[in-house]
């Protein structure tokens, strides 16, 4: 986020002249070349978007950036506001013409280091990303000298340029209108990369994302959290034993923004006349579910089925035997979903679903300690959870009813939800998903 707000920045500091005076720009021109920059930003984007053609769909990775465009600007006024004043009150005021590299050296001096002393630069698994990050940077150097060519533009024919903040100054104002770095809102662009873009290479980094905010901010209670899910919060973490612990975060992920708003509405479309047609149900045959209504499918259209593959291909082994109909799962503004462990009778070892409609908090408990072994998870709207081995086979899960439905302590609203869920078949069925379904009991 720093990088890219640096990038904008360097487009408003004048032209690459040594210690020439010029007159300090007034605050309303210094406004009018802002407003240029955010008007050139989409047409550069456009332009350079071309480059992205190496990692993905070009198209769709510049929308996960200008995705980021109002954050951006956010950001950026910030820092504008932290630096000084760049502009003039006196129209006699002189200031030195700005060497735009120095400055764009300084913002990308910083990211480097800060990469650099990651503790997993080194990981194999983010050796995958280094093409991926030439072809960011070449993106990125693209967009830079289109803005830095039109807001240049925009001051040299007012004929003034702005005060260049110290090195120090600059950095302390990014780091102070950025922040830390948000696990959950990296691994959204990252998942974004990946699920909208194309761009695979980053299918295994991206859930090792909220891990690192988690070494970064104190392990399962911080921000990133255990699991790599940028949403869970483990309760007693100084009572879990290591080894589960490790085996949690392997088994346990979220997965924000999954699917798009129009993936959203494409599902329950689909979904929307079979539900429609039911009424929701006080109790269900094992007691796990209350107010609920429920349904398989099978069939889909070819935009819903595109979005199912992707849920599966995400979620289970390339050799998975997959459960031929998928469950749809609606619970009611006012239902809930009580402790339990799927039964190993109706399926294997991996549950998944996509959140729809509404936020929701997943509680896991551990079968023999439900007490102390503890771990809530922050299901957003339109996020993927994946419960495999221990998180899925020694952990009883819930969906906490509205009225309790909290996170770190806050309320979460829940309202009507509606769940996609896949699974694999029982390890102990031998079929193929054409088979006869099974006449499985759902969650």
């Amino acid at each position: 986020m720093r990088a890219i707000v640096a990038i904008l920045l360097v487009g408003l500091c004048g032209c690459a002249v040594a210690q020439e005076m010029i007159r300090q720009c007034m605050c309303d021109e210094v406004e009018g070349c802002k407003e240029r920059a955010k008007q050139v930003a989409p047409q550069c984007f456009e332009i350079c978007k071309g480059k992205l053609s190496a990692i993905g769909n070009p198209d769709a990775i510049k929308q996960c950036v200008e995705s980021k465009r109002d954050k951006i600007m956010e950001v950026k006024e910030c820092v504008m506001g932290r630096i000084g004043r760049v502009c003039a009150t006196d129209p006699n005021q002189m200031v030195p013409k700005q060497d735009v590299e120095a400055l764009e050296g300084d913002a990308e001096q910083e990211a480097h280091d800060r990469f650099a002393n990651s503790p997993l630069r080194n990981s194999p698994l983010f050796q995958g990303m280094r093409a991926v990050m030439g072809t960011l940077k070449q993106y990125g150097q693209c967009v830079k000298e289109c803005m830095q060519g039109a807001t240049v533009q925009c001051f040299n024919g007012l004929g003034c340029g702005i005060a260049k903040p110290a090195k120090e100054e600059l950095k302390e104002a990014l780091k102070g209108c950025a922040g830390e770095k948000n696990p959950a809102e990296m691994q959204a662009t990252c998942n974004c990369f990946v699920n909208q873009g194309g761009v695979t290479q980053l299918a295994s980094v991206c859930p090792l994302i909220g891990s690192m905010g988690g070494m970064m901010n104190g392990g399962m209670n911080g921000g990133g959290g255990m699991g790599g899910g940028g949403g869970l919060l483990g309760r007693l973490r100084e009572k879990w034993p290591v080894t589960l612990r490790q085996a949690f975060e392997r088994d346990c992920h979220v997965v924000l923004d999954f699917i798009t708003d129009a993936e959203e509405a494409t599902l329950c479309d689909e979904v929307a006349p079979r539900l429609k047609r039911l009424r929701y149900e006080k109790s269900h045959w094992d007691d796990a579910i209350h107010l609920y209504r429920e349904t398989e499918r099978s069939q889909w259209s070819p935009a819903a089925t595109s979005i199912i593959n992707r849920i599966k291909t995400r979620s289970f082994g390339s050799d998975a035997q997959h459960l031929s109909h998928v469950h749809v799962l609606d619970l009611h503004k006012d239902g809930l979903i009580k402790p339990h462990i799927d039964s190993s009778r109706y399926c294997g070892d991996v549950v998944s679903g996509v959140s729809l409609l509404s936020d929701s908090v997943m509680r896991l408990r551990h079968k023999d300690d439900e007490e102390t072994l503890i771990v809530d998870l922050l299901l957003r709207r339109r996020s993927l959870y994946i419960l495999s081995g221990v998180a899925r086979y020694d952990f009883k899960h819930e969906i906490l009813a509205d009225a309790v439905s909290k996170f770190k302590e806050e309320h979460v609203p829940r309202d009507r939800r509606i769940s996609i869920i896949c699974r694999d078949l029982p390890k102990s069925v031998n079929a193929s998903p054409t088979d006869k379904p099974l006449d499985f009991k759902s969650l």
